[in-house]
């Protein structure tokens, strides 16, 4: 059976050998250019005017941003500014005022760089060079780096890009793993062991037959087969189903299994937990830690809730004080509500403390509660989250973004202001750290769909 340590190291040399991690990168890079051809800095100010092009209307949403190109786009003002003199005196007469050289087209289009640049084009011939220079200030800073691509290149040429580095991809880990079955996988273990393919010649299957004969064991054609096993081998055909049986056909089959050791601790179920929440009547002995990043992510993983999103919120205490979730739960409690509102409770020591059971719905937001987690943060008034406090932030994130990578995170106050209390740390700062975009705001909260359909600029 194949050794897993050695399938490991074939796969790590095919990693190498094919060009994964340049693929992972040009792949990665494209991503964000397309990214960027879909956002804008411009929406946030009405009437803002930036490397001449003017915002009409405010909206954090670069697909419903709208706007005017003006006469002071950089590096064409020579070819937009028109000549009226040969037009002086009528223009004066019809308008009632003099006129003077200006511009006098009329365009409206999405300040995205895409559209940026078919607007500039239908009134002026614009170089690489020129449109890098319109999109350096209108384009969102954390995409700055993309931008002497998407001056080139436009959504057909990324598109392009990317099947190519696939197409490349692909045809290196073709050259590198010998095709025998024509699942990547299985051929792949095959080079590490092959004993299915061993039985079926030592029983009389010529060689070049036994990967075709695998093949259809594995489609579970066991008839056909057995049939072509008894033609090529003369043997008879109970004999021959008898024997195709043995074959490690499955690829669960074909790997080599260890015994694994239980340890005398026993185990922690993190979904046990949703078992116990009981709203407000729920026992002290339910608001316990979070130990591990692992139990963190298993937790995200067995929600069966929809999430897209972490909420973030702040709550200050006074010296001296100690807040629990416990604490906060029966604070709640006493003001008649359904228990804590939050999910999750970054104590200062750095403790991640549960809060409501995940899979339930949060009652901190009035328009972020479906889905989302909402975590709070308390700290000392005047003061702000502590270092541990950080790290546990960071570690959540981690977590989060590698269980839903497309996911949003926001601050309650900045970002929702749905709260008058700070969070105590910098959740901007975060967001970058993990180079992620929020595509969402205060006005509505984005399921699964939506939020991929606003990541491709579709809402």
């Amino acid at each position: 059976m194949a050794n897993f340590n050695a399938l490991n190291t074939k796969l790590k040399s095919f990693k190498l050998s094919s060009g994964f991690e340049n693929l992972l990168s040009e792949t990665t890079t494209i991503a964000s250019s397309v990214q960027a051809l879909n956002s804008t800095s411009l929406g946030g100010i009405l009437n803002e005017t930036v490397s001449g092009i003017q915002a009409l209307n405010t909206t954090v949403n670069a697909a419903t941003s709208i706007a005017t190109l003006t006469g002071n786009i950089p590096g064409i003002q020579d070819q937009i500014i028109k000549d009226v003199s040969q037009s002086k005196t009528a223009l004066d007469a019809i308008c009632g005022t003099a006129n003077d050289n200006g511009f006098l087209d009329l365009v409206i289009t999405c300040p995205t760089p895409e559209g940026v640049k078919a607007a500039t084009k239908s009134i002026a011939t614009v170089t690489d060079k020129q449109t890098e220079a319109i999109l350096v200030n209108t384009t969102p800073k954390q995409y700055a780096g993309q931008i002497k691509d998407i001056a080139a290149k436009d959504y057909t040429a990324l598109s392009s890009d990317f099947s190519s580095q696939v197409g490349s991809y692909l045809s290196a880990f073709s050259n590198i793993n010998v095709k025998q079955t024509g699942n990547p996988l299985q051929d792949v273990i095959l080079q590490t062991d092959s004993t299915p393919l061993n039985m079926l010649e030592n029983f009389g299957v010529p060689k070049d037959q036994t990967a075709d004969i695998l093949v259809l064991l594995q489609d579970n054609n066991i008839i056909e087969a057995s049939i072509q096993v008894a033609n090529v081998t003369g043997k008879p055909i109970t004999e021959v189903e008898i024997f195709l049986t043995t074959i490690p056909a499955n690829l669960i089959d074909q790997l080599a299994t260890t015994k694994t050791e239980v340890s005398s601790t026993g185990t922690y179920d993190v979904t046990g937990k949703a078992n116990t929440w009981q709203g407000a009547k729920t026992p002290p002995e339910y608001f316990d830690i979070i130990a591990t990043q692992e139990q963190l992510i298993i937790e995200f993983i067995k929600c069966g809730r929809e999430i897209t999103e972490v909420v973030f919120y702040g709550h200050e205490m006074s010296p001296n004080q100690v807040l629990s979730a416990r604490d906060i739960h029966q604070s709640y409690n006493a003001d008649g509500n359904d228990g804590i509102p939050f999910h999750y409770v970054v104590q200062p020591s750095g403790n991640l403390q549960r809060g409501r059971d995940i899979a339930i719905e949060g009652t901190y937001s009035t328009t972020h509660d479906k889905y989302s987690i909402g975590i709070v943060i308390p700290y000392y008034t005047n003061g702000s989250a502590n270092i541990h406090q950080g790290a546990t932030i960071n570690s959540v994130l981690k977590a989060f973004y590698q269980v839903w990578p497309g996911g949003q995170v926001f601050d309650a106050q900045l970002d929702l202001n749905e709260s008058e209390i700070s969070v105590g740390v910098s959740i901007d700062n975060y967001i970058d750290s993990f180079k992620k975009t929020n595509h969402g705001g205060s006005s509505r909260s984005f399921s699964t769909s939506q939020l991929i359909s606003a990541a491709q600029g579709g809402i």
